[in-house]
């Protein structure tokens, strides 16, 4: 999912920890739609939302106290088609959360002596490339294993052999462990060790592992049945982008370049409970296994997006408090919201805020058709230190487009964006969208990025060009750019990455 033409998908998908939490309410709970508005956290939380909303923001909201829910409550519409609200019984996508499941599964079935870390992928997968025979799982969790960050769309008709086939047909950027790249296609292949060692499907194993021990009736794809007035849709600039379920999918799950690392759905319930029974010791996993991926003493926050849907779920053990945040339109921006509701709650910003105590990046991905997020896990992130003096991009064909992208993204007119998309850059075969929804999302990237300044070159040849940017809203930012290797030199991949 990674071949990009300038297809804005902003994933901000950050790693985050709890601090251990005495344990969970005994009764199972299936979410309704009975708001909660609790104490005077959650009326000033709520006197803010409802201000938001007539300022056109919609989702829901969840925020907790010391372990007790204070604020759930939705906010707009989720069908505007039907007049039906947003509630806290809305059904959301969870995007990039979606790896934490399969970490979680993974971690399980190593405890279960199922498998090692350690393990190389030909003890799962028979003609793996020479190229790839020292891949192990471990590689795959903390996307050291060379691959690229996906291979094609979402929605892509793609089976599990299939998936495996290319993947394995595709040419690393670099030896397995030797360099990190965050990667999509590995955490496919997680899910295919995960079902070929569980004899189960992945919405499966996650349904009778990790959520029903949990009382959780309201996550997953295909196996919670759900009510579709229950689900919300997306909108974006107005157009109503519909719901997840509407788009192509198995018969057990999405296809295969989603599978494991991004697709599924919830409630802010759901996830508020899976979270706090993740971090708590002994429900899920042993504290040893789960420290091994989420530390629970660090605050942060977790969040994906696709430019329409934005998810974030908050965590400041210092203030005893854990925020989730869900928005289904772009009519009020998602961020600015997460952000004045955290100044209301006297929340300031976690130190490394944008990048947790494990090292998860934050993402703009602009290659995939649904622009769903997704995000590494593990490893650790270059300081920004040292990166405020403004560098000269090179004068190689590189260097040049990288210079054209910015004067149309700084200019952010539609008439020059519109010229830029249409004379430097050759549009994905499989980008199917209107000149008029490509301005329109390079617009939407303008607006979650802001200025850019570049700060840093890295690597740099005559057709590919690696730089950093500081960005006014999301932090340092890495563009990776390659052009024809001749004339007119147009850009023939592009991607972002914040961190």
């Amino acid at each position: 999912m990674l071949r990009l033409q300038l297809r804005p998908r902003l994933v901000l998908h950050v790693i985050f920890a709890f601090t251990a939490l005495s344990g969970l309410p005994a009764q199972t709970l299936t979410d309704t739609s009975l708001a909660i508005v609790s104490g005077a956290i959650g009326a000033r939380a709520d006197s803010l939302l409802r201000k938001l909303q007539g300022d056109g923001f919609s989702g829901v909201v969840l925020v907790a106290k010391s372990g007790q829910v204070v604020l759930k409550k939705g906010y707009g519409l989720a069908n505007r088609a039907t007049g039906s609200p947003m509630s806290a019984a809305s059904v959301v996508q969870i995007g990039s959360n979606t790896k934490d499941f399969t970490i979680v599964a993974i971690l399980q079935l190593m405890e279960r002596g199922k498998l090692s870390l350690s393990d190389p992928i030909t003890k799962y997968f028979s003609e793996v490339p020479d190229d790839k025979r020292a891949i192990t799982i471990d590689h795959l969790l903390n996307h050291r294993a060379g691959f690229d960050q996906h291979l094609g769309g979402d929605f892509e008709v793609v089976s599990r052999d299939q998936e495996l086939s290319r993947a394995f047909s595709a040419k690393l950027l670099f030896t397995p462990g030797s360099d990190r790249k965050y990667s999509n296609i590995g955490y496919s292949l997680l899910a295919a060790i995960i079902e070929r060692i569980s004899g189960a499907s992945y919405d499966q194993y996650v349904r009778d592992n990790i959520l029903a021990p949990l009382g959780l009736h309201d996550t997953g794809l295909v196996l919670p049945h759900f009510d579709l007035s229950r689900v919300a849709h997306g909108y974006r600039d107005g157009t109503d982008r519909g719901t997840f379920l509407e788009r192509p999918l198995a018969a057990d799950g999405p296809y295969w370049n989603l599978r494991g690392n991004g697709g599924m759905l919830s409630t802010v319930s759901d996830m508020y409970r899976f979270y706090r029974a993740l971090m708590s010791d002994g429900p899920l996993l042993k504290p040893a296994s789960r420290d091994m991926y989420f530390h629970p003493n660090s605050p942060g926050v977790l969040a994906g997006s696709d430019l329409t849907f934005y998810f974030f779920y908050s965590r400041n053990p210092g203030a005893g408090l854990d925020v989730i945040l869900v928005s289904n339109s772009t009519d009020y921006p998602a961020p600015k919201a997460r952000e004045e509701l955290a100044a209301a709650l006297g929340i300031a910003a976690p130190p490394g805020a944008r990048a947790g105590e494990a090292g998860r990046q934050v993402a703009i991905d602009t290659g995939s058709p649904s622009g769903r997020g997704r995000a590494p896990v593990g490893g650790s992130q270059r300081d920004a230190a040292g990166l405020d003096a403004p560098v000269t991009l090179p004068d190689t064909p590189a260097g040049r487009a990288a210079r054209r992208y910015l004067q149309a993204y700084l200019d952010a007119a539609p008439s020059t964006i519109r010229r830029f998309l249409e004379q430097d850059v050759i549009q994905n075969t499989t980008d199917h969208r209107t000149i008029d929804e490509r301005v329109t999302a390079f617009r939407a990237m303008h607006d979650n990025l802001g200025f850019l300044t570049p700060v840093q070159i890295g690597m740099s040849t005559e057709f590919e060009l690696t730089f950093r940017a500081r960005s006014a809203r999301e932090g340092v930012v890495t563009f990776i750019m390659t052009v024809e290797n001749s004339a007119p030199y147009r850009i023939t991949g592009f991607r972002v990455e914040a961190s």
